[in-house]
Parts: C-alpha cells; sequence; structure tokens
C-alpha cells in the first residue's frame, strides 16, 4: 500500500500542476498588440513638423502640407513629405494610388497626428523608372472616447513619383 502511495501522490501532483498551467495558459487575457479590432493603428517613422500654438482650421477642411514630387533609385523606397499639419483637428493617413481609377494602391499608411509627418515611403511594389502620376488620398479620421473610428474629411491630391536610374 506504501508503494501505491508514493506513486499517486507525484502523479496526481503532476495533474494538478498541468492543469493549472493550461488553464492559466487558455485563460489568460490577450495582449493588446493581438488583438485585430479593426481599427487604423498609428504610423511608425514619422517626424515631427512644426508644433506651433496656430489656429486650427475650420471644421470641414484640411491643411495640406506634401511635396509636389517624390525620388527614388529603386522604385519601391521613396523620399517625400506628406505632413498632418499641426492646424488639423484630426489624425490622419495617406493611401497611395499609382493609377486614376484608385485600384491600384501602393501604400497605406497608419495615423499620423497633428504636427506629424512622413519623409520617406516603401511601397508595396516598385514603379518604373520615369515619373508615375501617384494619386495621394489624405483620410482625417476622428475617434470617439468608446475608440471607434469614422473618416470625416477626405481629398485626393497628385504626386509625382520620380524613379531615376
Amino acid at each position: 500500500m506504501k508503494l501505491k502511495t508514493k506513486v499517486i501522490i507525484p502523479v496526481a501532483v503532476l495533474v494538478l500542476a498541468l492543469c493549472i498551467g493550461a488553464g492559466v495558459y487558455f485563460l489568460r487575457p490577450t495582449p493588446v498588440e493581438d488583438i485585430d479590432d479593426g481599427r487604423i493603428p498609428y504610423a511608425e517613422g514619422v517626424v515631427v513638423i512644426d508644433k506651433s500654438d496656430i489656429e486650427p482650421v475650420e471644421y470641414g477642411w484640411i491643411d495640406l502640407t506634401y511635396n509636389y514630387q517624390a525620388y527614388s533609385n529603386n522604385g519601391v523606397d521613396f523620399s517625400c513629405l506628406l505632413a498632418n499639419e499641426s492646424s488639423n483637428r484630426y489624425d490622419l493617413y495617406f493611401d497611395l494610388y499609382a493609377d486614376a481609377e484608385l485600384t491600384d494602391e501602393i501604400f497605406l499608411s497608419g495615423l499620423l497626428q497633428p504636427g506629424t509627418a512622413l519623409d520617406k515611403v516603401s511601397l508595396n511594389h516598385a514603379l518604373p523608372v520615369g515619373t508615375t502620376t501617384v494619386y495621394v488620398v489624405f483620410n482625417q479620421v476622428d475617434t470617439n472616447e468608446e475608440g471607434n473610428q469614422t473618416i470625416v474629411n477626405q481629398t485626393v491630391v497628385t504626386v509625382d513619383f520620380i524613379v531615376v536610374e
């Protein structure tokens, strides 16, 4: 009887430890970075631009700052300036298209807070050597207290993306 007790108690402790470990693993909260809730994340690699205390633009307007040309040596990595001016009321993101029909998406940024900008972008696919007219969609986004996001303004401009040999 003592032999059975010496075997049963360690096996029971092992089973109990495995059950607790499995419970902790499967019932742990999901880390925030693993949740895909459909919200637009903030962009990485932004640069800070003028943060002066200026009057915000009127509701319904977007203060635009961007370069008319962007340059690349490889057709993918472009030097440019796409900014969310300090005077804007909302965060915004950029959507770049290589066609007027807005079907060939070549870049989608994350959100940029007012007063920040992107000074370089890496496209989803290479553009050919020469000049390509790219359609840049500025999308202003309002995020309410519950975290729900709504596009409140949009405008489209063109930028020449130039690939040099």
